[in-house]
């Protein structure tokens, strides 16, 4: 059964709360998996945060993508210990994510390598209203080096959703294409009931 992750902004630095969660792991003998939304390719970040960003407060706060049995940890640890350089903000369940790609490739030889990338992807990820064109064009032959024309070109475009974790290693994937653009990771939230702000 796939893992639930809640998404936590905590204001913390980011080095001092990537010490912190290797620590309270090790000590306490847990292998929780988390995520560092930037990091993950994770869209987590409002235009104000965003604005804060380009302010000098870039290093104040931290969006996370966590299971939940750490969540429950953190939150008793801050209770039991509040401490001025951890703050939990916010946290919100998520139901599932999604992202979108676009693929223009001139290089035929690697087509089928980037179709069987995304054949491949994980059963909890469904795609939703793919695309894809082998397109040749004969004159162009010669001269795709330095102009847009190419005698060859693979375009595709669709989204992808599913579940957090599968959906973000199989971003990760086809991502590392250089002729594959994947935009971040779209959460999509559990009811409003089930946000948490603390």
């Amino acid at each position: 059964m796939p893992s639930e992750f809640i998404e936590v902004v905590f204001e913390a630095n980011e080095h001092y709360l990537k010490g912190l969660l290797e620590g309270f792991q090790r000590g306490r003998n847990t292998a929780f998996k988390y995520f560092f939304s930037r990091d993950a390719g994770v869209q987590a970040e409002s235009l104000g945060e965003k604005i804060k960003e380009w302010t000098s407060l870039s290093d104040k706060y931290q969006h996370l993508l966590m299971e939940q049995g750490l969540y429950h940890l953190l939150k008793k640890l801050g209770e039991d210990q509040p401490t001025e350089h951890m703050k939990i903000i916010s946290a919100r369940p998520v139901q599932s994510g999604k992202f979108s790609v676009k693929v223009k490739n001139a290089a035929r030889g690697e087509t089928d390598i980037i179709k069987k990338a995304f054949a491949e992807k994980p059963a909890s990820v469904k795609t939703i209203d793919w695309h894809d064109e082998e397109k040749e064009d004969r004159k162009a032959k010669g001269i795709e080096l330095y102009t847009p024309a190419h005698e060859y070109l693979y375009e595709a475009s669709g989204t992808f959703q599913g579940e957090l974790e599968a959906l973000i290693v199989f971003r990760q994937k086809v991502a590392a294409f250089s002729t594959v653009t994947a935009k971040e990771i779209k959460l999509e939230f559990q009811s409003a009931t089930g946000t948490e702000k603390i």
